[in-house]
């Protein structure tokens, strides 16, 4: 588990830095935001304000969840 979470947490970083390079190259700090990217540039500000490793165990969690239901059902 302790495994997945790490190799989990690296993806979400690499999302997270994802997000930043789209949010400076779109100019999308408020002074200079255009409108039309509003919705977009929100949406990649929550991103950068992710924490990877909290996100990291809520997917290991669903992961596990589901791995659970899986074996019920067959």
């Amino acid at each position: 588990m302790q495994d997945r979470l790490s190799s989990l947490s690296l993806e979400i970083s690499a999302e997270i830095l994802q997000c930043a390079k789209a949010y400076v190259d779109n100019n999308c700090a408020p002074k200079t935001r255009m409108p039309a990217l509003a919705r977009q540039c929100a949406g990649w500000e929550e991103c950068m304000g992710r924490d990877a490793t909290v996100v990291g165990k809520t997917r290991v969690v669903a992961e596990i969840g589901r791995a659970s239901c899986r074996e019920r059902v067959f």
